[in-house]
């Protein structure tokens, strides 16, 4: 049997594939099928749980309409909340921004530290129409993105490059209370 597979020739263009079903008789399967078990057969990840990636690192996105604020992250509650995160923000009219959120709780509330730092931006910086702000709640940090007026369509990607999860960023009606401006980390240096 292995000298006939072996003398068969090697083809990427297929119609069917040889396999055996579960009582290991032969069957042919074709190429569209056998697509769709495979693809039923890796995880997809999600806030949840893993999949194909650990969704520690799953990218999230959120499209904004008519929203005052958008909540980014939170961190987990423990004496060093350290984050980082790279955040996009594009729009037609704007273009893209893209900038690393970082930062971190001490071992009390009241050593906080939380930076932004432009790494890229096209037409219209972000901060023209917005403000990254945080709070701090029961040894967590809770990061938003808060608009001058409202954001309009926008689209707002996020992805981890810490170690801690992120989490699923939600619009909101409202900015909520007590928020404190991030630092620019560019004019802090200079």
């Amino acid at each position: 049997m292995k000298e006939v597979e072996s003398a068969l020739p090697q083809k990427k263009e297929i119609n069917y594939v040889r396999a055996l079903d579960k009582n290991g008789n032969p069957i042919l399967i074709n190429k569209e099928d056998l697509a769709q078990v495979v693809g039923e057969l890796i995880p997809t990840v999600s806030d949840e749980k893993d999949g194909f990636i650990s969704k520690s690192i799953n990218p999230n996105m959120l499209v904004t309409a008519n929203n005052k604020a958008v909540f980014l992250h939170k961190t987990i509650n423990r004496k060093w909340n350290g984050f980082s995160f790279l955040f996009s923000l594009s729009s037609t009219l704007q273009g893209m921004s893209l900038i690393h959120v970082f930062g971190g709780l001490g071992a009390d509330s009241n050593n906080v530290k939380c930076y932004y730092r432009i790494l890229s931006q096209d037409n219209i910086p972000f901060t023209s129409f917005s403000t990254l702000k945080y709070r701090v709640v029961e040894q967590s940090i809770e990061i938003y993105l808060v608009s001058n007026t409202s954001f309009g369509k926008r689209c707002l990607f996020q992805m981890n490059i810490g170690s801690g999860e992120l989490s699923t960023m939600k619009n909101l009606n409202e900015e909520p209370a007590d928020l404190i401006d991030f630092i620019d980390y560019d004019k802090l240096t200079q």
